[in-house]
């Protein structure tokens, strides 16, 4: 199984903090208080702020006055789309990156598993997808332990 990785998760945590600085009438956060308050170091804080950057989801303002804000609205940033641009894609599958045999794994091959390793990364990918930042800042602010979403089951 593919676990979330730890920059995945700060990624959330650094668009979470700057979503609820937001709210709270701060429009930008700098990269030493993300660090401070989130207990990441700088250097790393930095790394995955450019990552959020290049994928569009945040801007940063240079200067003294400088710092992060989002460049979408939280209802538009799903925990996919930070996932992804944090760690490439959300669910590694098999049978496209280290195939066990060529001739029973490669995409072209008529596996009996494809299906179901290809099925629960479109489950994880819609959950995912389902998710937002304004979910997580809800759930925060009125201080929610809640499940999010909940899935259809198949019985």
């Amino acid at each position: 199984m593919h676990k979330v990785t730890q920059i995945a998760e700060y990624g959330i945590h650094v668009i979470l903090h700057i979503a609820n600085r937001n709210h709270h009438g701060h429009k930008i956060v700098t990269a030493q208080e993300i660090s401070d308050s989130q207990n990441i170091s700088l250097n790393y804080t930095q790394q995955i702020l450019m990552k959020l950057r290049q994928g569009g989801l945040v801007e940063s303002i240079r200067g003294p006055k400088g710092g992060f804000y989002l460049k979408k609205s939280p209802h538009e940033i799903t925990l996919r789309m930070i996932l992804e641009l944090t760690e490439g894609e959300t669910a590694e599958i098999i049978c496209e990156k280290n195939p066990i045999k060529q001739e029973f794994c490669s995409l072209e091959a008529n596996c009996y598993l494809k299906s179901v390793w290809f099925g629960l990364k479109d489950v994880i990918n819609e959950y995912l997808e389902k998710v937002t930042i304004e979910d997580l800042l809800n759930n925060l602010i009125n201080k929610n332990h809640v499940p999010l979403i909940n899935m259809p089951s198949s019985h």
